[in-house]
């Protein structure tokens, strides 16, 4: 019998046989339990720290540790805050689709794929002048993993601040700026 791979990770996967029905014959019965398919994934931004308008770089990688392949894999990265997505091209067997999304098929146990995905700072919250970024490997088959990075990203009133600092002298007037 052939085994679906949508069957990985369930326990008692049986195939029936009976010699003749009609006479009510001897039957057979042999039952499995198919290993699941498991993902990791990755996710590095380059150095930062970036300011606002800065483009910005995220590698992910996405593993399939198997032993059963994982079927249908679906990477979706999420910018959280302080970034939008500009590109997210198709790499290899994973397909791009809505900007951020990548439909990567059935991966075999031990297959990797490595994306990138690019955009720009956007003004982050200056409370906490991080770029946030969240990424999710799933298949149809149970198998699911999610990564979170985070960049430094200074926001246009960290900046202007650390610049009023450098550049007011220990002599003359100093200035306050505030921006909004």
């Amino acid at each position: 019998a052939v085994i679906p791979l949508s069957a990985a990770g369930a326990t008692n996967v049986c195939n029936f046989a009976q010699r003749d029905p009609l006479n009510g014959g001897p039957t057979a019965q042999s039952c499995v339990n198919v290993a699941p398919a498991s993902l990791t994934v990755t996710k590095v931004a380059d150095a930062g720290p970036y300011q606002s308008g800065d483009p910005i770089s995220w590698t992910i990688t996405v593993t399939s540790n198997g032993p059963s392949p994982a079927e249908n894999v679906v990477v979706t990265d999420t910018p959280t805050d302080g970034w939008t997505i500009a590109t997210a091209p198709s790499v290899g067997a994973c397909i791009a689709g809505v900007l951020g999304t990548w439909n990567c098929g059935t991966m075999a146990s031990g297959a990797s794929e490595t994306l990138t995905v690019t955009g720009f700072v956007t003004d982050p919250n200056p409370a906490d002048v991080t770029c946030n970024n969240d990424v999710t490997a799933a298949s149809s088959n149970g198998a699911s993993n999610t990564a979170s990075a985070s960049a430094a990203c200074l926001s246009k009133n960290v900046r202007m601040a650390a610049l009023i600092e450098r550049t007011s002298g220990k002599s003359g007037p100093h200035h306050s700026i505030a921006c909004a």
